[in-house]
């Protein structure tokens, strides 16, 4: 066993959603939920991920597997637990963070997260028909319940609900990796990756869950600054960080066929937004995620097949039978970067390679 320890620090507000849809604090297996979708997507834009990820293992089958490794050939225990989940065809976001009858070669021991208090609205809108004249409305306290006194016309008015409370501020994670070279391999590449481009919890079309990593205990590698982990190692295959991303010049083309067909990860990065000094982090992330939901709203408008434009941005338009039309969640993301000091990027994220993404 190898104890790592990481410290999280939120670049924009965080929601993980516990039974109530409420975040209070960071819960282990909602930091593991956004490793393992993450690591999928990687995976399955490598080319690593052609199988159903939700295969599952017998444990009997899978110890058999391992005797029958270690008998031909002379490795270590969990060089052969590695083999034989690949034989058995676990997927390799199954191996590292566990499926039915297998564990997984990561856990969180122990997540203490310090929030800070930040004052959110509880929404904002504006006329569809423009891009500015937002609107904001903040929480009222009635009969010692938590309100939202908007009164918003949804045929004229766009409309972004926040959830209350949201965490933001900074988190110690402590990790324990049952082989330490996963660490190398593909955990460290992970989190650099979603600090880069990824995202934690949930809210992303509010543009949430943008976060950076450090590294603050390890001894599993003469490297210490987690950036200079630019690549993963499946098995004989390594894979670039930035091999699955592709960049776009133009918005619209992060809704273009290619980045299905390519399997890559669109990225769109358009501006920069410099702060003042003193301004609140909430104030700052306010100003860009308006400009972003605008662009935003646009291109929705433009896309006019409306299976494309439900799977694209998301549906919560349900059929006669109740059923919600296609995936619900949006594939076209708000990012957010801070860069130094008061200067930050903002940018989008497209997920829509996943529309042949395999399930079972």
């Amino acid at each position: 066993m190898s104890n790592i320890e990481v410290k999280m620090i939120t670049q924009t507000p965080l929601c993980t959603g516990d039974a109530f849809s409420e975040s209070h604090n960071l819960k282990p297996q909602s930091l593991l939920g956004s490793l393992r979708f993450w690591l999928e997507v990687i995976c399955y834009a490598a080319g690593e991920l052609d199988i159903n990820c939700k295969n599952e293992v017998k444990q009997s089958t899978f110890f058999s597997k391992v005797n029958e490794i270690l008998e031909r050939q002379e490795i270590s225990l969990p060089e052969a637990k590695k083999e034989a989940l690949k034989e058995l065809a676990i997927s390799i976001p199954s191996q590292l963070f566990g499926c039915n009858g297998w564990e997984g070669f990561v856990r969180i021991k122990e997540i203490d997260f310090c929030n800070k208090q930040i004052e959110l609205p509880c929404v904002i809108y504006k006329e569809k028909e423009k891009q500015d004249g937002w609107k904001e409305e903040y929480p009222v306290i009635k009969n010692g319940i938590k309100k939202c006194p908007g009164n918003i016309d949804k045929e004229k008015e766009h409309a972004w609900y926040f959830p209350d409370p949201c965490l933001f501020g900074e988190a110690k994670i402590k990790l324990e990796l049952a082989d330490k070279k996963v660490g190398q391999d593909i955990i460290f590449p992970l989190l650099n990756f979603i600090q880069k481009y990824g995202f934690v919890g949930g809210k992303n079309n509010l543009g949430f869950g943008r976060v950076k990593f450090d590294l603050e205990n390890t001894n599993l590698s003469e490297r210490t600054n987690l950036s200079e982990f630019n690549q993963f190692s499946f098995y004989n295959k390594t894979v670039k960080i930035d091999d699955v991303i592709k960049e776009k010049e133009e918005f619209d083309h992060l809704i273009n066929d290619d980045l299905v067909n390519e399997r890559k990860i669109g990225f769109y990065r358009p501006g920069f937004y410099e702060s003042k000094n003193k301004e609140k982090p909430e104030k700052i992330y306010l100003d860009m995620i308006k400009i972003l939901l605008s662009e935003k709203s646009s291109l929705r408008y433009l896309c006019k097949r409306k299976a494309k434009r439900h799977f694209v941005f998301g549906s919560t338009e349900r059929d006669k039978y109740g059923e919600i039309e296609g995936p619900n969640a949006t594939k076209i993301i708000p990012w957010i970067n801070h860069v130094e000091d008061n200067k930050y990027e903002y940018g989008f994220i497209s997920l829509i390679l996943l529309e042949k993404f395999p399930r079972g």
